[in-house]
């Protein structure tokens, strides 16, 4: 209601679509790239290039779900990444995905670039 008399737009789903809100693409994550460049010495200039999309879990809102890409790789396949649900049938463009604790900055992460070096 207020959203018209205001002229906010609403957003309208259908029924039992998933009503999980979920941000854009962000700079990488400050823990995940720093993880990066030091535990796994990759290039500090590449791994700041890096984006990054997330979801939060329901139950631990400081736990967050991430999938990290290039957005130069993704601009030349034509896909404009815009949340976390973008990359499912892009599987190939996500070279790094896991979960960090924004509090504790604990953190799991996987290497999706060896994963498919090992399996050529």
């Amino acid at each position: 209601m207020f959203g018209k008399l205001f002229g906010k737009k609403q957003e309208s789903r259908p029924a039992g679509e998933n009503q999980e809100k979920l941000s854009g693409p962000k700079d990488i994550l400050q823990a995940v790239g720093q993880s990066l460049v030091v535990a796994h010495k990759q290039e500090p200039d590449w791994v700041w290039g890096l984006k990054t999309v997330a979801r939060s879990f329901s139950d631990t809102p400081h736990h967050v779900e991430f999938r990290v890409y290039d957005p130069q790789e993704a601009m030349a396949t034509g896909l404009a990444v815009k949340n976390f649900h973008t990359l499912d049938q892009h599987p190939d463009l996500i070279l790094y995905s896991g979960w960090v604790d924004k509090k504790t900055k604990d953190m799991e992460l996987v290497d999706h670039r060896a994963a498919s070096q090992q399996a050529v």
